[in-house]
């Protein structure tokens, strides 16, 4: 019988990822995974974070809070010696209104129900950090050096809409291939969806990544939802 390994938060100070530390002239950056509400909670969010609330960082440390207490809730962070949070990732389990939700479900493919798919729900690096490659560690912190997502299937939706590009001078395809690339770098590939909220704006990318340990029947079921409206059933 497959048990769902304990909940990802370990630590109150979560796992400092030692080999990621970046020297900048104004200090050191530290990259945690796996953060736990009593670090979050001391945590002064930097300016320049919190896009998707604009920029309302009190809300954005709510929201980080809330990931953090989910029981496999997981926050990645980038921070300073004084404790300024600089950028983020989170992930969690897909939530029940997602077509990926049933393959967290009891059925033939998965008699325990264990939880296979998770959501790489936001990466955000604050404007005033950006161009010393800080999205690319937090995700290398967070997921490809964390063996717990090796029998993994990671979704993300990146809608166009929460992307920063105006700021950055870019457009938003330009934007998107920069963004493909750094999230291809922690092993997620663009994958084809008729998923109605990915087809909202032409723009938007459905990104994937399945571990190395994801049982094969698993990944055809996965493979199966990508397209539930294709009229010639394949």
């Amino acid at each position: 019988m497959t048990i769902e390994p304990a909940p990802l938060t370990l630590e109150p100070d979560g796992i400092l990822v030692d080999h990621l530390t970046l020297t900048t002239p104004t200090g050191p950056l530290y990259f945690r995974r796996r953060t736990g509400t009593q670090l979050l909670e001391q945590m002064e969010i930097a300016e320049g974070l919190g896009i998707f609330f604009r920029y309302n960082r009190e809300r954005q440390k709510e929201t980080l809070l809330k990931v953090a207490r989910l029981p496999y809730g997981d926050v990645t962070i980038v921070h300073t010696t004084g404790k300024v949070l600089a950028g983020y990732v989170s992930l969690h389990p897909v939530e029940s209104g997602e077509r990926w939700y049933s393959l967290n479900q009891p059925s033939d493919v998965n008699p325990t129900g264990q939880l296979y798919v998770h959501e790489f729900g936001a990466i955000e690096v604050s404007r005033h950090f950006r161009g010393l490659g800080l999205s690319a560690r937090l995700l290398k912190a967070g997921i490809t050096d964390d063996p717990w997502f090796e029998d993994k299937i990671l979704v993300s939706v990146e809608f166009a809409w929460h992307w920063d590009y105006e700021e950055t001078g870019m457009n938003k395809f330009v934007y998107r291939k920069m963004l493909r690339k750094v999230i291809a770098s922690a092993g997620f590939e663009q994958m084809d969806t008729d998923e109605p909220n990915v087809m909202l704006d032409s723009a938007n990318m459905f990104m994937v990544r399945i571990g190395p340990r994801v049982p094969s029947e698993i990944q055809q079921r996965f493979f199966s939802l990508l397209h539930k409206n294709n009229r010639w059933g394949l």
